[in-house]
């Protein structure tokens, strides 16, 4: 009888702990949040600012070219925002600027990263960016 209860026993905690270990890795690769390369610096960081941001408040797409003060009204496996496009003709200008909606698309994942790998810009047009083998954004 104590055999039974044993075995009873242990068939118990193997089955929970099989449970557990069976739900922890799609739960935790669930909840990252997708980030996106902001800083026109490729894979790495420069000077303070990171390489990748949830809900970034800037997208730096260029020199003298981004998109600033990004607000984010949803961000899962696509994002959609609204901000302001200021695109500039060298530190001099002139410069454009006017308002735009930005789509986040297409998820990857880069050195364990998940990052948005297209964007969609909507404003006076529409541009189409993607990330390229270097991390940086590309018009087509």
């Amino acid at each position: 009888m104590n055999i039974t209860r044993l075995i009873t026993a242990a068939a118990m905690s193997f089955g929970l702990l099989g449970g557990i270990g069976a739900t922890a890795g799609p739960a935790a690769a669930s909840t990252t949040p997708v980030a996106v390369y902001s800083n026109n610096s490729g894979w790495n960081a420069f000077a303070g600012y990171p390489a990748h941001m949830v809900k970034p408040r800037t997208l730096y797409l260029g020199a003298d070219y981004g998109i600033y003060s990004l607000s984010w009204s949803h961000w899962t496996t696509t994002a959609y925002g609204y901000g302001t496009l200021k695109a500039c003709g060298g530190a001099y200008g002139p410069c454009v600027i006017y308002t735009v909606s930005v789509t986040l698309e297409h998820v990857k994942v880069h050195d364990g990263i998940r990052y948005f790998a297209t964007m969609e810009i909507r404003g006076h047009g529409t541009m189409w960016l993607v990330m390229n083998g270097y991390g940086n954004w590309i018009q087509i």
